[in-house]
């Protein structure tokens, strides 16, 4: 199972304080299995309950409201599954270990 977590920064956020809120965000992700596919703050991040679906967004949703000036979405829990699209092989390896994909 997996959630896809992806955040957003205020528009007038500067670059010092996106590297602030980046670092305060990603804290969260610690101890958990995560990949990030784009340059832009989007994880899918292996969980393998509810409860720790539960923790995860409670810590991202802290951290936001800490910060003041950062969005985020989680998605709800996830079962095994096969995603699609145009990455490199590396990528595809990544996310299918955390979504539980067997390659065939």
């Amino acid at each position: 199972m997996h959630v896809i977590v992806v955040w957003d920064y205020d528009k007038d956020l500067d670059q010092n304080g996106r590297q602030n809120a980046n670092f305060t965000m990603r804290a969260c992700l610690e101890g958990f299995s995560w990949v990030r596919p784009f340059s832009i703050p989007f994880f899918i991040v292996e969980v393998n309950s509810v409860e720790r679906r539960t923790r995860l967004r409670k810590a991202l949703i802290n951290a936001c409201q800490t910060l003041g000036n950062v969005n985020v979405l989680i998605s709800p829990l996830l079962p095994d599954g096969q995603y699609g699209g145009w990455l490199p092989k590396s990528m595809w390896e990544k996310i299918n270990k955390r979504t539980g994909q067997v390659e065939k």
